[in-house]
């Protein structure tokens, strides 16, 4: 008899553990969800970010902040739940893979999407009735740790939480950056001047261009963007040989003319990378 009483037992167990981890209608929390769907690439700043909001006692007492990657998406391992559960949605519609898995798994008939590139390329989701929103898109670009604090702020207030938020740190079109500098430059000879006061120009030094995207501009104060090109930088440099890191935005022909070209149209640069 006994034996049968604990068989029971633990059937019962068995069956109500899941729902109670996963929370169902029943013993769901209050806490409202944010769900970003991101690149795998970008997770660590999302994460910093994350973790900074913790902080804010107030706002993890309301809300539960999660994310999903393209890397989850592609090989499946993306949890449904998570997508369902959320009560705001904030993705980055350039993978397009992201369009489809929301389109064709998410049920939830009145959760507010945002957009944090390319919204314009959710066709799917917007066929099946949801409206997506890209206010948000100007914090992600480039996408720092302030940004997206920023930009998770914005998605709050309109989710009627009063926060303040800040607006975005928006990059130029296009400049000339270096680790090191506190703001970039519009110019080649404002560029050289300041790398000669650093100390950083070798005379006997021939150039390299190196050509990247605005949001992999790093410099002081985007500490987690960059780091390759930070790296190649100061690998050259130490080498003796003078850098002109150059970033820019479609069509990128234009930013590659203004910095890499002088007033002759002679080349500045030896090599590009």
């Amino acid at each position: 008899m006994k034996l049968n009483k604990c068989l029971y037992l633990f059937i019962i167990l068995f069956l109500l553990i899941p729902n109670i981890v996963r929370g169902n209608p029943g013993n769901r929390p209050e806490k409202k969800r944010v769900l970003m769907i991101i690149s795998a690439g970008d997770s660590l700043t999302i994460a910093r970010a994350y973790k900074k909001i913790q902080g804010e006692k107030n706002i993890t007492k309301k809300y539960l902040f999660e994310f999903i990657t393209d890397y989850e998406v592609r090989s499946s391992k993306a949890d449904i739940d998570k997508l369902n559960d959320a009560d705001i949605i904030i993705a980055d519609f350039m993978k397009k893979e992201f369009d489809e898995f929301i389109a064709k798994n998410l049920t939830k008939q009145n959760p507010t999407i945002y957009s944090l590139r390319c919204g314009y390329l959710a066709e799917k989701i917007k066929k099946k009735g949801f409206k997506v929103k890209t206010e948000t898109e100007q914090y992600f670009s480039p996408a720092t740790i302030e940004n997206i604090q920023n930009l998770l702020f914005l998605t709050l207030s309109n989710n009627g939480y009063k926060i303040k938020y800040d607006p975005p740190f928006i990059l130029p079109e296009s400049g000339v950056f270096h680790p090191k500098a506190p703001d970039y430059f519009s110019s080649f000879k404002s560029y050289l001047k300041w790398y000669k006061q650093e100390g950083n120009y070798h005379p006997n030094g021939f150039w390299v261009g190196v050509s990247t995207f605005s949001s992999s501009a790093g410099r002081s104060g985007l500490q987690d963007t960059g780091k390759i090109e930070q790296y190649l930088i100061s690998a050259l440099e130490k080498q003796g040989i003078n850098v002109l890191p150059v970033f820019g935005r479609p069509p990128y022909h234009k930013s590659l003319e203004k910095y890499f070209l002088d007033e002759n149209q002679n080349s500045r640069i030896s090599a590009l990378c």
